[in-house]
């Protein structure tokens, strides 16, 4: 968040820089003020196909099933997929790499909220190691 107020002027300007890489790095820099947008709308997402599919037995209730159906063939497929091309691989790893990758992604969604809320107090600093702080060095 702070490399784009940052550099994003500079590198929007910069003609040592090419225009496809602009974007690439102008998209990167944009990915945390996406990620301020992911939490709510899932959770959003998730409140709104209970309420459906509980609330309503009509059209929608069949449209959403069809949609979590869909969804969670897919995943099966990826799924044997995975267990396809992990041939040497132990069948449990496969398990524990996807569920521990769903929690991985389920621990970081505070982080860009984390980062705003540091970037409007004006927190920008950050020390490498505790010992640069108690010296006085960068933070």
């Amino acid at each position: 968040m702070q490399c784009l107020f940052k550099y994003g002027r500079q590198i929007a300007k910069s003609p040592r820089i090419a225009g496809r890489l602009k974007v690439d790095i102008w998209a990167f820099m944009l990915l945390p003020f996406i990620g301020l947008f992911i939490l709510p709308t899932s959770v959003s997402a998730i409140l709104t196909y209970g309420w459906l599919m509980v609330g309503n037995f009509g059209f929608q209730t069949a449209i959403m099933v069809v949609i979590v159906v869909a969804n969670l063939g897919l995943n099966l497929l990826l799924l044997r997929a995975a267990k396809m091309a992990a041939v040497y691989r132990q069948r449990g790893q496969i398990v524990k790499m996807l569920v521990g990758n769903l929690i991985y992604i389920w621990l970081l969604a505070p982080v860009p909220y984390m980062a705003l809320y540091r970037l409007l107090t004006g927190q920008n600093g950050w020390a490498k190691t505790t010992h640069a702080q108690l010296s006085g060095g960068e933070s």
